[in-house]
């Protein structure tokens, strides 16, 4: 089990993709929005100590890897 006090969470709440994923037919060929919520789970991150944006997490690229994942 994951040790709570050491670790941070970034929270990535309502982020909208669109995407070609289902069971029918109509739902692979037409598409539809998907709705995320993600929480990352994080052992401590340096830059909380620190203050240096290089020592952080780049949400700018978990999006970019999640819509390309959706």
């Amino acid at each position: 089990m994951l040790n709570k006090k050491m670790m941070d969470q970034i929270l990535m709440n309502n982020m909208k993709f669109f995407g070609f994923v289902g069971v029918l037919p109509s739902e692979k060929e037409n598409g539809q929005i998907f709705e995320i919520d993600l929480v990352l789970s994080i052992s401590r991150i340096r830059a909380c100590d620190t203050d240096l944006i290089s020592q952080t997490i780049d949400y700018g690229e978990v999006y970019q890897r999640l819509e390309k994942i959706m």
